[in-house]
């Protein structure tokens, strides 16, 4: 498959100064996703036609494959995007790479495609995708060989209202990448404001032209090792994990690869005690009746009947004792339940690697099974990517919360974010970004749909959502009286609403309201959310929500988590 990362070919030789780095040996961690995909989309399709807009026709230098799910955050991680970048994608295919930009980042984003199915898909996946994507989004049917000069370097250049970029991304094959490298690297070397280029699979200095290989081996030398090794002199920079990934970057001219390396951001710690610092954060209406409608549609597709009537058995029900009992019980806790009998099982021992596998399976498994208790049911919208396919504009708001969020306080295009107020003299950082997104390949671990009925709720004083990097929990139905009483409630009880069903975070001076809770300990609550309305905070920051009083209470929410930890398409562990 020309998707497949050659690994034989010689390394190119780096400056005294460069360390060696080994990742430069052929390993790319998306193959077996990347090549399922070469296979549906090139090996098992009738290529070759004489359609002039198709990516088999006579002008295409590569056929059309999706990038892989498992590769596109390391892009765009490795291009180092924020609100005021503009990335090109030079063969946009369908258009996956710049929609996932577009709604993290606010970024500008143009395609260009000389397929013109590809190109349609990519207008039309946009518009489902929403406001906030199709707005940044410019879209061109063109051929890339036949570019003029200087397309790259100049705002319009190509076509109206379209800014040069700060990045240009290719993910072509190893024919298409030589095919375009002269004129590149002429693009590259004159533009008015510098890029970098970002390349997937194939990179620069080491890609091949297996296509245009001919001659034979009479003369005893060899058609494939004797091309010349890049011809054009790019400087690659091959980080030490986006490299794995098949992800690298050649800086913009005037930034060597040294330097490159140097200014690469390093991560703010995401841990419980850093998690503290930082003051979770409200956006309101970050959700409107439609989105409530598409999500409530994908859990009765994923669940069909999930909102009939509750059972009226008796042993789904509980008498005031027994709600009450209920609101300081941390065994309720289904994901704290689902981590101690897979810690109990299996002891701690993360360095052996089998152990931690059957441990997250046991993990995953305990945690489903408490997600079907009545008084607090999950539906896992992520699974199979449903949301993006079923409800993609809920998806890509909810990761804009995410990214605003972290960037608030120095990004202009999250103004829609606010900072809770903090009293005085502590440490606690409402005006400065958290910087939690940046240095990072972040993926959606999940998104779930939380049903919580009488007694139900996340009352474990130590919750987090262990091993997540940001959070993003929006109320879709507010218990009877949330965010109408100011009065404090009885002692045992956390928050001003008797019914329950109030958010709260328990580091000090979270913001909010603060009460007193049984042990003395100071917590902060959001009673004051409305229906659409988010918190976003560090996911290890601890968090619940007070248990439910009362057979008709109700609460209903969507959580977001993102994390470092590769694709999920089941629950939050496999």
């Amino acid at each position: 498959s020309h998707f497949t990362k050659h690994a034989f070919r010689v390394r190119p030789s780096m400056p005294d100064d460069e360390p060696y780095d080994e990742t430069n040996v052929g390993l790319d961690l998306c193959e077996t996703e990347q090549s399922e995909l070469a296979r549906q989309y090139v090996l098992t399709q009738q290529l070759g036609t004489n359609e002039e807009w198709s990516h088999s026709g006579p002008k295409s230098i590569s056929p059309f494959a999706p990038c892989a799910s498992s590769r596109v955050p390391h892009i765009l991680d490795a291009a180092r995007l924020d609100s005021s970048s503009v990335l090109w994608d030079l063969g946009c295919g369908d258009g996956r790479v710049l929609h996932e930009a577009a709604a993290r980042y606010g970024c500008r984003c143009v395609g260009v495609e000389i397929d013109k199915v590809c190109l349609e898909a990519s207008e039309k996946r946009a518009e489902a995708l929403g406001d906030l994507v199709t707005k940044n989004c410019s879209w061109l049917l063109k051929d890339i060989t036949n570019l003029p000069v200087g397309s790259l370097g100049t705002d319009d250049a190509v076509a109206i209202n379209t800014p040069s970029p700060t990045i240009v991304m290719l993910f072509v094959t190893g024919h298409g990448l030589c095919a375009l490298s002269g004129w590149l690297k002429r693009e590259w070397e004159t533009a008015a404001k510098p890029f970098a280029v970002v390349t997937c699979v194939e990179a620069l200095d080491t890609c091949v032209d297996l296509i245009s290989i001919g001659g034979s081996n009479d003369g005893g030398g060899n058609p494939l090792f004797d091309q010349a090794l890049n011809p054009h002199d790019w400087d690659v920079y091959r980080d030490t994990t986006h490299a794995k990934y098949g992800v690298f970057v050649t800086p913009p001219r005037g930034i060597s690869v040294t330097e490159w390396r140097n200014q690469k951001v390093t991560p703010a710690p995401a841990d419980p005690e850093s998690a503290k610092k930082h003051a979770p954060r409200l956006v309101k209406n970050a959700l409107d009746e439609n989105d409530v409608s598409a999500i409530e549609a994908l859990v009765e597709m994923l669940q069909p009947g999930f909102f009939d009537e509750a059972s009226k058995d008796s042993n789904d029900s509980m008498d005031s004792k027994d709600s009450n009992d209920a609101l300081n019980d941390s065994s309720r806790d289904d994901e704290t339940l689902a981590m101690r009998l897979a810690s109990a099982l299996l002891g701690d021992d993360a360095g052996d690697a089998y152990a931690t596998k059957k441990k997250q399976s046991i993990w995953s498994a305990a945690e489903d099974a408490c997600h079907q208790h009545r008084t607090h049911r999950v539906v896992h919208l992520h699974q199979d990517d449903c949301l993006g396919k079923y409800a993609p504009r809920v998806r890509a708001k909810l990761l804009r919360c995410a990214f605003n969020a972290d960037a608030a306080a120095g990004d202009a295009d999250a103004a829609s974010v606010t900072g809770t107020p903090c009293d005085s003299g502590t440490d606690l950082q409402t005006s400065q970004p958290w910087g939690l997104t940046r240095g990072r390949a972040l993926f959606l671990r999940s998104a779930e749909y939380h049903a919580y009925e009488n007694s139900g709720g996340v009352t474990d004083p130590d919750h987090r959502d262990t091993g997540s990097v940001i959070t993003v929990s929006v109320l879709l139905k507010k218990p009877p009286g949330l965010g109408t009483s100011k009065e404090k409630c009885e002692s045992g009880h956390l928050g001003s609403n008797p019914s329950g069903g109030v958010f709260f975070t328990r580091d000090t001076c979270d913001g909010g309201e603060a009460v007193t809770y049984e042990t003395g300990e100071v917590i902060f609550t959001r009673a004051d959310l409305a229906r659409g309305d988010a918190i976003v905070f560090p996911s290890e920051k601890r968090h619940g929500v007070t248990a439910l009083v009362g057979e008709t209470s109700v609460r209903r929410s969507v959580v977001m988590e993102l994390w470092e930890g590769g694709v999920t398409r089941r629950n939050r562990q496999e």
